[in-house]
């Protein structure tokens, strides 16, 4: 079972015909994106049977009230339509009307196919056996909904952008040139491109640093000599042998 949809819709007035008066149209349709096609029309006052048109007699109503508790009959006539995109197949048209039991559905007859010109040839006659204040009120105040109907044509790809089957494209890549696989490029480190300016880096901070350590060593202070208890200090090296001899001598 496939879904009827809303493929567009239009209006017409109907305030001419308490007066008499035909009304003869081509009225846009309007969808869900916009303006999609037109609908051609013909609503007229007629006999019961809807073969005579009244709004071509002799006969002319100045004042719609003087319809009041007269039967007024009228004729729908929904011709063809024109779409400006066949988005639709079997359409149909339907709108709905106050009559005497209530509001009704009314339908025409299903356009087979997808046809961006369908021909509807749509007749219908409405009879009010005596026009009420209500139906008076209702015909020059109200506008008739006609909407089209019908089954969605799914989006499908053209056929030029469908893939091709599997095995075919297994059969392309066999009958394709095989190319050599890209040998990757051996590692080439990047060469220094200031030598001589890294060298005499090198040598500006092994200068610092002996001056460093000259500038160390001069600026230290000298050790004090530490000189145990009870010890003689010797000045000038050992102690001389004459004063020793000196000193025996003074003992005897």
């Amino acid at each position: 079972y496939k879904r009827q949809v809303h493929g567009g819709q239009g209006f017409v007035k109907l305030s001419s015909l308490p007066y008499l008066i035909d009304n003869e149209a081509e009225i846009p349709l309007v969808g869900d994106k916009g303006a999609c096609g037109t609908l051609n029309l013909l609503i007229y006052p007629s006999d019961r049977q809807g073969v005579v048109n009244l709004s071509e007699g002799e006969e002319y109503v100045d004042d719609p009230r003087t319809m009041l508790e007269r039967e007024l009959s009228f004729t729908i006539n929904l011709r063809d339509a024109r779409f400006d995109e066949m988005n639709h197949s079997n359409t149909y048209l339907e709108y709905d009307l106050l009559t005497d039991e209530g509001n009704v559905i009314f339908k025409t007859d299903s356009c087979e196919g997808t046809l961006q010109h369908p021909i509807y040839s749509y007749k219908k006659t409405h009879t009010f056996e005596k026009l009420s204040e209500k139906q008076l009120h209702y015909l020059l105040n109200h506008n008739l909904f006609i909407r089209v109907m019908g089954t969605r044509i799914p989006l499908e790809m053209p056929i030029e952008q469908m893939s091709p089957p599997i095995e075919e494209k297994r059969e392309e890549e066999e009958d394709a040139p095989q190319e050599s696989p890209v040998k990757p490029k051996p590692f080439q480190p990047t060469p220094d491109k200031k030598p001589e300016a890294r060298l005499e880096e090198k040598e500006r901070k092994l200068s610092n640093n002996i001056d460093s350590r000259v500038e160390t060593i001069q600026t230290r202070p000298p050790a004090k000599s530490q000189q145990l208890p009870n010890q003689r200090s010797f000045q000038g090296g050992a102690p001389n042998a004459q004063s020793k001899k000196d000193k025996d001598c003074t003992l005897f």
